[in-house]
């Protein structure tokens, strides 16, 4: 538990600056995803407090609603800290969830490595390693489907045990689909990554060990099968909604090859971490993926220690087969193409292949990096191990080089800025003027660009469903494309916002937002702050026929 704590407290000082105002402070660097994931906390609450069972919420995206498993909905957590978001607001819920994923995951790894080691010290610097990497740094920007990876090493720990112990498959087995299902509900993301590492392992294991091929694949189809059958027994239905039912999508909303690392991203520091030279940040922030996904950012000199361990304890199975899978992972995660410093060489890569395969389409191969980090936490626990127990002065120097290496890619504290205040009326009057439950046109409207009338139906509590919003959804051919617009008005009305004049308020552009109102059915129309106000007022009050009132820094239409 002393571990725990200790890794507590390094996450509590990186995120110290958003703790002293929670519900009034975002994340400098991200903060439109930051309120999506505080949406999502705080429908889970609204859900848990009405029982509410239901993977198709209507309060985004009226009146289609939004399929909660086809996004980062961070269902499992939401409903642990469901108390505090009830209590405290999803902003306090959101921080505690953010400085709770490096810590417990540092914690998990920890735990796990005690098994491969006997200095409990060397576990304790694997779980450094890991959970608070850069990767997990970069990550935190708001991506705590990622951050929260505690379960990882314990499901890779069940994997290992299914493969190398001698005993019945079934306890590893059961034990490997009950973290699946929870994890299923944090975040599938890491789910996938970790079932190519454990493909890459073994894939090394079998060219290390060949003989021991037959009986391991053997208790694979056993033990696997076991726990597939029971995932899908469990989970079955909430897979099938994800996949294929209302609001699910195919493919991901991202170019082919955006978020693929750049091989002169692993030599570099990332723009995040505390040492570095400010021109190599730079240089390191330049390259494809940007702040969020600066997750290879080891450096050279880490690189180097890295290297050394496992050229010093290459006799040692478990280090080749970490070696190994992590360079697999590392070209995995450079994508279908190499790229060196943002050029292209023409060189295709075995990502390539399968990039447009189901399920492989939708991933993320810069996120296969942040995986390399829990191998390399491995080796180097193995190493930290093996040194200490030389005596001091053949010790001394590994020991330090290790350790000065994982110091100088230690991260900075999170940087967080003021939000904008919420208009008074959704935390006052919209409880008397609102019906609960009924549909509300908020303008301007919500997209992933603009994200504050999302903050405005949480202070409101989430009396009303919204038109728009920031999700995942189906656009053509079920595509998968963030906030797909599907009606007229709903697009002129983020043009206006965006600075494009509106159209000319004759019949035709009259009849066709009428049609749209009526399709929407909202009980109210609230015109919000907006650099273009006073537009978006003339362009409204022309299609609705009349003024509004003011009330609490906002304009209300009342349409029934």
């Amino acid at each position: 538990m002393l571990s725990l704590l200790g890794y507590g407290l390094l996450s509590l000082s990186l995120t110290r600056a958003m703790w002293a105002t929670p519900s009034e402070r975002s994340l400098a660097e991200n903060p439109h995803d930051e309120v999506l994931l505080e949406w999502f906390l705080a429908r889970t609450a609204h859900a848990v407090g009405q029982l509410d069972f239901s993977l198709i919420t209507p309060l985004m995206n009226a009146p289609r609603g939004v399929n909660l498993m086809a996004n980062a909905s961070i269902i499992a957590p939401g409903v642990a800290v469901a108390p505090i978001t009830m209590l405290f607001g999803p902003a306090v819920s959101f921080v505690l969830l953010l400085t709770l994923g490096p810590a417990l995951t540092a914690w998990t790894t920890c735990l796990v490595l005690r098994r491969f080691v006997y200095n409990p010290g060397a576990a304790v610097v694997g779980g450094l390693v890991f959970g608070f990497c850069p990767a997990m740094i970069a990550q935190s920007l708001a991506h705590l489907h990622m951050t929260l990876a505690f379960l990882v090493p314990l499901i890779l720990l069940q994997v290992y045990e299914l493969v190398t112990s001698s005993g019945s498959p079934i306890p590893p087995a059961l034990r490997l689909a009950g973290l699946t299902v929870v994890q299923i509900f944090i975040g599938e993301e890491w789910l996938f990554i970790a079932a190519i590492l454990a493909t890459a392992a073994l894939v090394c294991a079998a060219a290390c060990r060949p003989r021991e091929v037959p009986r391991v694949a053997g208790r694979l189809l056993k033990g696997g099968g076991l726990a597939v059958g029971v995932v899908l027994v469990v989970v079955g239905y909430p897979l099938w909604i994800q996949f294929a039912g209302p609001g699910s999508v195919v493919g991901s909303p991202f170019l082919f090859d955006a978020f693929s690392m750049d091989l002169k991203s692993y030599v570099l520091p990332s723009s995040l971490q505390r040492f570095g030279s400010a021109a190599d940040k730079a240089r390191s922030l330049s390259l494809r993926g940007g702040r969020t996904e600066q997750n290879a950012a080891m450096g050279w000199p880490f690189l180097v220690v890295v290297g050394a361990a496992v050229v010093a304890l290459r006799r040692r199975l478990l280090v080749r087969v970490a070696a190994g899978a992590a360079l697999i992972l590392a070209v995995l995660s450079l994508g279908p193409a190499l790229l060196v410093e943002n050029k292209a060489t023409g060189v295709g890569l075995p990502w390539g292949l399968v990039a447009h395969r189901r399920v492989f389409e939708s991933a993320l191969p810069t996120r296969f990096a942040f995986a390399i980090y829990l191998l390399i936490a491995l080796i180097l626990a193995l190493a930290v191990d093996h040194v200490t127990r030389h005596p001091p002065a053949v010790s001394v120097a590994p020991l330090t080089a290790i350790l000065v290496s994982l110091l100088l890619i230690s991260p900075l504290p999170l940087a967080a800025v003021e939000e904008t205040p919420v208009p008074s009326y959704f935390e006052e009057a919209v409880r008397r003027d609102v019906p609960e439950d009924s549909t509300v046109l908020v303008v301007p409207v919500p997209t992933p660009q603009n994200v504050e009338p999302m903050r405005w139906q949480m202070a409101a509590g989430l009396r009303f469903r919204m038109v728009g919003g920031f999700y995942l959804g189906p656009g053509p051919d079920r595509r998968a494309f963030f906030t797909p617009v599907n009606r007229n008005t709903q697009s002129t009305l983020i043009k206006i916002h965006q600075g494009d004049p509106y159209p000319p308020l004759d019949p035709a552009t009259r009849a066709d937002a009428a049609a749209d109102i009526g399709y929407w059915n909202p009980s109210h129309v609230i015109l919000g702050p907006s650099p273009k106000q006073a537009e978006l007022l003339a362009y409204l009050t022309g299609v609705i026929g009349r003024p509004p009132r003011e009330s609490g820094g906002v304009l209300v239409w009342a349409l029934r």
